[in-house]
This record gives structure tokens, C-alpha cells and sequence, in this order.
């Protein structure tokens, strides 16, 4: 399946288990997968190849508030409800429940992820791959690897298994997998049983092109396509912009930092309140640094469950196990235009600030110049 200049790749499921009367299973997944080496970046690429062929707005550039009509707000859209209505107030936008009746749709610009399954890639391979290396195994290879010297993952099942019984398997997964249709390039393995025998030949099955994986049942695809038919379509970080929040700019980020370090319960609940009235996608890399700085420490004040708060953790993908790197919060601000002189003069201190903390007991290793500078785009690592 392709997407613009996305390719979805579809896969079989492979499961062992030679306790079974049927040692294994091989079965179409009805699913596709998606990868990268970047957790973040192969979901964002593929969004961004979905709303291109479906002409989805992702930015409010153009957008003229007075033409949307009637607007459905899909679930998954993380647009603060309270500020909604700042669109019937100021444009006279009626907001409707009712997808079929609406002229415009708002939807999460993380609307893929919402339909998706991520998975450690380690253990999809190529079709080809898996053929060639069980094509390896003899009996011998066999006898070693369940009877000899057993591992963890053969110990339950060596005393009931034969190693004949075994082969015979290996040679019926391999005509099996020959004769799977031509589409489906890609295997999963599901079963460590496989474990100790591959294990006991040498090399390796090579992995796919990625370490995490993105898998979509293509009924959930096609559903999400049909929904947008005849239909003006934005995402809400486009539509956010228009609710009447101003965007934090170095001086309100620096107000908003000194409330935290206060630890005023009263100043750490206004700092959380601007937070959460502002801007979210032009704000973004000074709530990056926020976030970041202060959420662990204050996150069970009350204001934190606030609905307000709640839409600003939503929009941000952010949650008490999140965090951010100094890259991120770059990547983040050169993508909406807020790459400023004084968020750079922040990002260099933090940038030193890591490495004195690495190399402050050196002797011998001095910094003589340093510079921050927008990597090339063979550099980025980012979407």
C-alpha cells in the first residue's frame, strides 16, 4: 500500500511451538507496517504523506475562520473544549456532533497513532532472510540446539519434542513460507521457541530496515480516508491557533520559569494556568523547556488534572515518563518558525551546561570555541 511517498508493507505472523500437533502457524496479519530507526520520526512522515494526498490542513496559513461553517471535532483532537467557544463567539462557527452534517472536520494531527500498534522491529524480517537461514539447518543443528545443550526457551518442551520431529518442521516452514503470496514481503516471528535453534547457526536473521514499527489493519486506513470524502479537513494545531491564545514569547517563558522555582503553591498554579491558556503549537519549544523542567516536580497539584492542563499534555504527547532533549526542543522550534536569538542563547547554556557535567573532573580536556549550528539535512534525525 502506498501513501504519497510512503510504502506500507504487508506481513505474515509466524508461530512455533513443536508441542502442539500443528508445530506452527503461518498467517496473514491483515496488517501493514511502517517503519524507521527513529521512534518519532517514521509516524510523523507517514502523517504528513496522508494529509498531503488527502489535502489536509496543517497549518493556519491560510486559514479563513469564517469559512468553516459547521465543524465536527473528531474525538481524537486535542483542542481545549473550554476554548471552542472562542469560534461560535468570534466567527460564528456551530460546533456539531454529527460528522455527516458538518462542512469542516478537526482532527489530531497524531490521528495515525491513534490506529496504530508500535512494535520493537527486531522481529520482523524479510521473507527471503528467514528462508535462506532455515534452509541452514540439518538434523544435526537441531540435535544441538534442543537436546544437547538446551537454553531457557527449549527446557519445557525438549522432553516431548524429537529432533526428527523438529526437522520435519523446519522443512514444512520453509515450503510454507515459499508459498505465501507474492505481496507479503515481511515476516513476523512471534515464538522464541525458534530461539535456541537459531542460536546454534551461524550469523543471524537481518532484521528490517528499522528498529520500531507502526502496524495499520488497512480497514482502519481505508475508514479514516472515507471519513475525510467531500469534507474540508484540518488538523487541530492548525485550528488551535485561531482560539485567541497568545503565543509565549523568551519574556513570558521566563516569568513562568521563576514561578516554578518559587515553589509557591499559588505562583506554580498561575504558571500552570499561562501554560495552559497560550498558543500550544507557537509555544511549543518554551512548553518543551517547561515541561520538562517542572512537570516531574509539581505534577499532583491539583491544576495538573484541570481539563485546561489536560488538552496542553494531550496536544504535547507528554506524560510523567516524557522528556525532551535539547535537539528535540531545536528540531521543535525550527520547524515553527521560533529558532530566536535569545531560545538559541538558552539551548548553547544547556548544551555546555552537559558537557561541564561530563568533563568537569578532566585535567587535560578544555573547550577553546564552541558553536550551535543547524545541522544539514543529511544530519537531521528528525522529520
Amino acid at each position: 500500500m502506498i501513501i504519497g511517498k510512503a510504502t506500507l508493507h504487508k506481513y505474515a505472523n509466524l508461530e512455533v511451538d513443536p508441542r502442539r500437533e500443528t508445530a506452527f502457524s503461518l498467517y496473514d496479519s491483515e496488517k501493514y507496517y511502517f517503519s524507521s530507526k527513529d521512534r518519532n520520526k517514521s509516524i510523523e512522515f507517514l502523517s504528513s504523506e496522508l494529509f498531503k494526498e488527502l489535502n489536509v490542513g496543517t497549518s493556519s496559513v491560510g486559514l479563513d475562520a469564517k469559512s468553516l461553517g459547521k465543524v465536527y471535532i473528531n474525538p481524537s483532537a486535542t483542542l481545549p473544549r473550554y476554548k471552542l467557544r472562542s469560534l461560535k463567539d468570534d466567527y460564528g462557527v456551530n460546533i456539531v456532533r454529527d460528522p455527516s452534517k458538518a462542512d469542516t472536520i478537526v482532527i489530531s494531527k497524531n490521528e495515525l497513532t491513534e490506529i496504530s500498534d508500535m512494535s520493537y522491529g527486531r522481529s520482523y524480517h524479510s521473507k527471503e532472510k528467514v528462508i535462506e537461514f532455515l534452509s541452514k539447518v540439518t538434523p544435526n543443528i537441531v540435535r544441538r540446539a534442543y537436546t544437547e545443550n538446551p537454553g531457557w526457551y527449549a527446557r519445557t518442551f525438549i522432553s516431548q519434542v524429537t529432533e526428527e520431529k523438529s526437522y520435519s518442521t523446519v522443512q514444512e516452514m520453509i515450503s510454507a513460507l515459499k508459498a505465501l503470496p507474492e505481496d507479503i514481503s515481511i515476516i513476523h516471528i512471534s515464538s522464541n521457541n525458534l530461539i535456541p535453534l537459531l542460536e546454534n547457526i551461524q550469523g543471524d536473521i537481518e532484521t528490517i530496515g528499522g528498529h520500531y514499527l507502526h502496524t495499520f489493519k488497512k480497514s482502519d486506513i481505508d475508514k479514516l480516508i472515507n471519513s475525510f470524502k467531500d469534507k474540508r479537513v484540518y488538523t487541530d494545531n492548525a485550528v488551535e491557533s485561531l482560539l485567541g491564545s497568545g503565543a509565549l514569547d523568551h519574556e513570558s517563558y521566563e516569568m513562568i520559569d521563576k514561578l516554578f522555582r518559587t515553589n509557591d503553591r499559588a505562583n506554580i498554579d498561575l504558571a500552570f494556568t499561562m501554560m495552559a491558556n497560550c498558543s500550544f503549537e507557537s509555544s511549543k519549544p518554551y512548553l518543551m523547556l517547561l515541561l520538562s523542567d517542572h512537570f516531574s516536580l509539581h505534577r499532583d497539584k491539583p491544576y495538573v488534572k484541570s481539563v485546561a492542563f489536560k488538552s496542553l499534555l494531550n496536544f504535547m504527547d507528554f506524560s510523567r515518563w516524557s522528556s525532551y532533549s535539547n535537539d528535540d526542543v531545536l528540531f521543535a522550534a525550527e520547524k515553527c518558525g521560533q529558532l530566536t536569538e535569545e531560545l538559541k542563547a538558552i539551548m548553547l547554556k544547556r548544551y555546555l551546561d552537559d558537557v561541564r557535567s561530563v568533563f568537569n573532573r578532566s585535567a587535560w580536556f578544555k573547550i577553546t570555541g564552541y558553536e550551535l549550528k543547524a545541522p544539514d539535512d543529511t544530519d537531521k534525525r528528525r522529520n
